[in-house]
């Protein structure tokens, strides 16, 4: 099956636009032709209204996204460019369009879950009742957002066979994983050393023979438990980065129901009713979702008072406006802007082609790996993935950006291996040379050296968290 007539007008259309190069053009056309099931998705969402065009991605931190208010896929336009200028890799890029472009798919189940959610929400506010517990009514939307992920990553899953299955009609999850091991490490764990790796699908994660997967209820739980649910520290989410979905989602459900409530909220004899959420069971932080931006409307001079029932002792608490502008705006505007979210959401780090420090990143880590196997030594995917983040980090500190050597240490006396890593760039002799060292039991989790590589990269240091009043404050300027 070939592009349709109406995707290639889409692929020439993009190529039209300022700042799309002739060679942007060609690797999305070639990305798309590598994978029969990612062609077969796009030329299908095309002929059913969903994709109506492809627009430049201006967010750094994003691989892909789907703007829902005018069908329009954002692609970035660095990773549809190949190195030196670029970072285009074209499983990274075939995964990021399958992802993307399920979000279309889901696009009518999103908004008539949003128009269901409006409409038990402001029949709650309106509701002369003494106590509005909204924690069902926020937990069906979050559900709603957990499953579209999911879906979103299971058809990135998919298009990503579709290419290795391309090139090796008998590939292999190995082969799958060397197409993009940041998005397959997402599916599977690889185990083992070099070169005698094993793969294997995650717990309660199912493919067929052919390796494609389902969009199963067991594969869709699943995958919101890996994708979804996956911490801040690793989602990245946010005005902060630091948030998981569920806190990115629900700063906005919180913004809709509070500026309800300042509308129509009254009891019976003329109070205020007392909102109730399990922040639990709904896996909410008001701080977080505080960092996020809470949109108070009219009200955003004032406070929302809520109260945790989480635990058997509820705990009252406040919701504060956290928008970087305090003007007044209708009440629908927190619903308005759900249906317009741009799914901008998975934010890459340097495990992702798309990174600009990927390359340096993917070195390090080639070359640390490397030097444990040459001391008979073997280390998990996980300090793998740390020592490298932390060496990166350090590189890029001190003017790195070629990682020529990688030297483990040894003790003289007790012959342990790898207490400090060495990063060289130039020749060991070289007295000229760039070297750095980390101690390898003190580097800390990939995803917070990532965290500080990001902020020096936006020329910042990276800052202390504040207590969540200032944090407020900082955003409301």
């Amino acid at each position: 099956m070939p592009i349709s007539a109406d995707l290639q007008k889409l692929i020439d259309d993009f190529g039209k636009k300022p700042g799309v190069s002739a060679e942007a053009v060609t690797n999305l056309t070639a990305t798309i032709n590598g994978s029969p099931a990612l062609m077969a998705q796009l030329n299908d969402v095309v002929t059913k209204g969903h994709l109506k065009g492809f627009a430049a991605l201006t967010d750094p931190n994003a691989g892909g996204a789907y703007r829902s208010s005018d069908q329009t896929m954002l692609l970035p336009l660095k990773g549809l460019e190949k190195a030196p200028g670029g970072t285009y890799n074209a499983g990274n890029m075939t995964f990021v369009l399958g992802h993307e472009v399920q979000h279309g798919y889901f696009r009518g189940d999103r908004a008539t879950a949003l128009s269901t959610f409006a409409t038990e929400a402001t029949a709650m506010a309106k509701s002369p009742a003494a106590v509005h517990d909204y924690t069902t009514i926020v937990g069906k939307m979050i559900q709603t957002n957990r499953d579209d992920e999911a879906k979103a990553h299971i058809a990135g899953w998919n298009a990503l066979v579709g290419a290795a299955r391309q090139t090796k009609p008998t590939a292999t999850l190995e082969d799958v994983y060397l197409l993009s091991p940041g998005r397959a490490g997402d599916f599977m764990t690889r185990s083992g050393t070099a070169p005698n790796f094993t793969y294997a699908m995650k717990a309660d994660l199912t493919i067929g023979a052919d390796l494609s997967m389902a969009q199963s209820a067991d594969n869709i739980k699943a995958m919101g438990k890996y994708y979804f649910d996956m911490p801040g520290s690793q989602a990245r989410l946010g005005h902060n980065g630091n948030s998981d979905y569920a806190n990115y989602y629900g700063a906005s459900y919180v913004s809709f129901i509070s500026q309800l409530e300042h509308a129509h909220g009254k009891t019976a004899d003329g109070s205020k009713p007392a909102v109730h959420l399990n922040m639990t069971q709904l896996k909410l932080n008001e701080s977080l979702m505080e960092q996020n931006g809470i949109d108070l409307g009219a009200n955003s001079a004032g406070r929302q008072p809520y109260v945790d029932i989480s635990t058997s002792t509820p705990k009252p608490g406040h919701f504060d406006h956290t928008k970087t502008t305090h003007r007044a705006v209708p009440i629908n505007s927190p619903l308005e802007a759900l249906l317009q979210d741009d799914h901008s959401h998975v934010r890459v780090d340097p495990r992702s082609a798309d990174h600009a420090d990927h390359k340096l990143f993917s070195g390090i880590r080639e070359k640390v790996e490397g030097e444990y196997a040459r001391h008979g030594r073997s280390v998990s995917e996980g300090d793998l993935d740390r020592i490298a983040a932390g060496m990166t980090l350090e590189g890029k500190r001190n003017g790195i950006t070629s990682p020529d050597h990688v030297a483990l240490s040894v003790d003289p006396v007790t012959k342990e291996v790898g207490k400090t890593a060495f990063l060289v760039q130039g020749g060991l002799n070289d007295p000229a040379h760039v070297r750095v060292g980390v101690p390898t039991d003190k580097t800390p989790p990939a995803e917070e050296s990532f965290r500080q590589l990001d902020a020096l990269n936006q020329g910042q240091q990276p800052a202390t968290p504040a207590p969540a009043k200032e944090q407020r404050q900082a955003q409301s300027m």
